[in-house]
């Protein structure tokens, strides 16, 4: 744990700086407070000039769970620009350890964890936001991260809008198949904020 401590605050010093604004899990300074007053004051503002906003919420299924070694590894070197040597300690965190089941009082046997980042630490869940951090650099329209959690949104009066705001999904869509993240779809929804008795829905 001191170990991991030590090498956290290293990493967190070289990149936190190059992690998105719009992302408010993990990162000093933000939170989900942050993350409400951004998207309050953005449809407040929008309806009071008597505009639409149509916020999508999107979660990813089992994220830190899915997360694969070698593509976050090649994240981290090309990406975030990180030694040789620094990959080959973060392959050494991440890979070949075992995990187990423990359900009344009885234990599965051990079995290797494939992907995915260690959670219940500081390290992991910096590593997961390192991950998604070139998601939110396709991303055209309005958007907050809280760590695996994404909502997009922006101002819809017209047509046009909406194709906008359906080019911004099918642009996610494409990152989490070449990522292999996947939506949880029961957690995932359109919201519409509108004082319009009709709003445009397509």
């Amino acid at each position: 744990k001191i170990y991991e401590s030590i090498i956290y605050k290293v990493v967190y010093t070289s990149v936190c700086h190059r992690i998105s604004i719009n992302q408010h899990g993990f990162m000093r300074k933000r939170s989900t407070a942050s993350n409400l007053i951004n998207i309050s004051q953005y449809i407040n503002e929008a309806m009071h000039e008597g505009s639409q906003v149509d916020v999508i919420y999107t979660d990813f299924q089992k994220a830190f769970d899915s997360v694969s070694h070698s593509l976050i590894l090649s994240k981290l070197k090309n990406e975030f620009g990180f030694h040789d040597n620094l990959i080959r300690l973060m392959s050494s965190y991440l890979e070949n350890r075992k995990q187990y089941v423990f359900i009344n009082g009885y234990n599965s046997r051990h079995f290797n964890a494939l992907s995915g980042v260690p959670q219940g630490s500081n390290l992991g869940p910096l590593l997961f936001l390192m991950f998604v951090n070139g998601l939110s650099e396709i991303i055209s329209s309005e958007h907050l991260f809280f760590a695996d959690d994404l909502k997009i949104y922006m101002k819809v009066n017209n047509h046009c809008n909406c194709a906008a705001l359906q080019s911004e999904i099918n642009k996610i869509y494409r990152w989490t198949r070449l990522n292999k993240l996947y939506f949880n779809i029961k957690k995932s929804f359109v919201m519409t904020y509108a004082k319009k008795k009709r709003p445009i829905v397509y």
